[in-house]
């Protein structure tokens, strides 16, 4: 039977995750806190009224509505909805990927983007970044030239190593090729920055964001802003009610009182400058800046596998970036979690590192 599968499938590896029943996950880039407790009752009074047994809106105007409000997006530019924004970029790659196209990006980088092109058939490429993490201008440039790819992902800020790539390559990116060129602001909460404004200059940009790293995980709700030229187009690949009625009602609750959701992040950048210079005083690491809600480090010491396996042992979990590219294969990625987790995972380290 695995006969029919198509080759390019054969060879991929699923989505890794590791099963964990410790007390610290800080493994996921989610945000440690969620719905303060002075809105929950509120929420949960709301979706009690909600009828389960109606489809919801297919267009999810209400929602759309309140994206536009809270973040400041033009009437100008439409707004598609995804089941986070990973079926975003599904979306995106069933559009214009496929066999003889080619789909480019900075690695390592979002391990979804090779996925997504491998099952669309697509040609991957990656453009490796320098020792430090930053993407070799000359070395960029001609790879666009030389592939013209039919779409380029930049995440902005870059997931595993959080820093930003040169947002005037990027534009000058959108200049070269005809493709779309997708700026990924997954971490747009803790970054702060956007290429939003860069999209009027620039009709075949698109910005993807994702309301997970805020806090609302667990909704699966991710927002694509594009012109409406591959709006429509994107549009005739999305599932019909691919966004459920609670979903659509908790994300709205959220958007209403999206400065009390928000409230958090100050905390979360706090820790994550604290985290970072606590880190930085073991000698066996090497940190990385981070615009993101996590810190990704070097072991030179132990093995990044000693480190991970030794504070999974004592109840915490992070990432080993171990197989996604071979400049991470000493590298661990921590998410920023609340001040208790942060030193419950400190104390650990210390015990793993001086064991």
């Amino acid at each position: 039977m695995t006969d029919l599968v198509h080759p390019q499938i054969r060879e991929l590896r699923a989505y890794q995750t590791v099963p964990f029943t410790g007390s610290v996950k800080l493994d996921a880039m989610e945000s440690p806190y969620g719905i303060p407790g002075s809105l929950n009752s509120k929420l949960q009074k709301l979706l009690g009224s909600i009828d389960i047994n109606r489809y919801p809106d297919p267009d999810a105007a209400g929602l759309k509505q309140r994206l536009r409000d809270v973040f400041q997006i033009s009437d100008g530019y439409r707004i598609t909805l995804g089941n986070g924004s990973d079926e975003l970029l599904q979306i995106i790659q069933l559009l214009v990927g496929g066999y003889g196209r080619t789909i480019l990006a900075p690695q390592p980088s979002f391990s979804m983007y090779e996925i997504i092109a491998r099952y669309t058939r697509a040609q991957y490429s990656g453009v490796d970044l320098n020792t430090d993490f930053e993407l070799s201008e000359s070395k960029w440039l001609d790879a666009v030239e030389k592939h013209q790819p039919a779409c380029v992902f930049f995440a902005y800020p870059n997931n595993p190593t959080g820093n930003f790539f040169d947002p005037a390559l990027i534009e000058k990116t959108a200049e070269m090729i005809d493709g779309l060129v997708i700026s990924d602001e997954a971490y747009f909460a803790y970054s702060g920055q956007s290429l939003l404004p860069a999209m009027t200059r620039h009709e075949n940009l698109a910005i993807v964001r994702t309301l997970s790293k805020s806090g609302l995980a667990g909704l699966r709700l991710g927002y694509m802003i594009s012109h409406p030229v591959w709006a429509a187009e994107f549009e005739k690949l999305r599932m019909p009610y691919n966004v459920g009625v609670l979903n659509q009602a908790c994300a709205t609750f959220a958007l209403d009182h999206w400065d009390e959701i928000c409230s958090s992040i100050d905390s979360v950048l706090s820790e994550r400058k604290r985290l970072s210079v606590a880190l930085s005083s073991f000698n066996e690491l090497l940190v990385y800046p981070s615009e993101t809600n996590f810190i990704t480090v070097q072991v030179t010491g132990p093995s990044a596998m000693q480190v991970f396996d030794g504070l999974k042992d004592r109840g915490v979990l992070i990432r080993k970036l171990a197989g996604m590219h071979s400049m991470l294969e000493n590298h661990l990625r921590i998410s920023v979690g609340a001040p208790e987790e942060n030193d419950a995972l400190l104390s650990a380290l210390t015990e793993v590192l001086s064991g």
